[in-house]
């Protein structure tokens, strides 16, 4: 696949054809074809392009970020996470209930690490450590509650593009001293 400064579309309907149709959303990081409406970002270290809708595949095997987004929805769904029953009455999650479950996660990772246990293997899955996996229950409890919390999937994939690509345009700490 060409370089990011040799952007057009990789879709099927625009075939690499050459014709300017995708425009910059940050250096290198991400674009959007004005064709098809393809959401694109450029993987610098693996050197491929990820189709942020269509699915063509990182290395990983994961998929696409919206693919990746419904399926930590769905599964937290399946197993209730999205509900709280008190006094026999059942009811969704508030916002402020979801964003303490996200902070629980760094808790759990904060207690590893204080205990010297961050780096042992996972109880869990036993091939990545308690630090990985805490991180991935993070990032899989907050795809899975901005969803509940009414982030529609594509946007939020594209807000995860876009807030990386400004970002990535910032200057160093963001400007400050810590």
């Amino acid at each position: 696949m060409p370089e990011p400064n040799e952007l057009s579309c990789p879709g099927s309907q625009c075939a690499w054809s050459g014709m300017p149709s995708v425009q910059r959303v940050g250096p290198h990081l991400g674009a959007y074809c004005r064709q098809c409406g393809r959401f694109i970002t450029w993987l610098p270290q693996s050197r491929l392009w990820l189709d942020v809708y269509e699915g063509q595949q990182s290395r990983s095997g994961v998929g696409t970020l919206p693919r990746l987004i419904s399926e930590c929805w769905q599964i937290a769904e399946d197993h209730g996470f999205h509900e709280v029953t008190i006094d026999g009455i059942t009811r969704r999650r508030s916002t402020l209930e979801r964003t303490m479950l996200c902070v629980t996660e760094l808790s759990e990772l904060a207690e590893a690490v204080r205990k010297g246990e961050a780096d042992n293997p996972s109880d869990h899955i036993t091939n990545f450590t308690y630090r990985e996996e805490e991180w991935a229950d993070l990032v899989i409890r907050a795809f899975s509650h901005a969803v509940e919390d009414g982030v529609a999937v594509e946007r939020l994939a594209e807000a995860v593009i876009a807030k990386m690509a400004f970002n990535h345009s910032r200057p160093r700490k963001h400007g400050k001293v810590l």
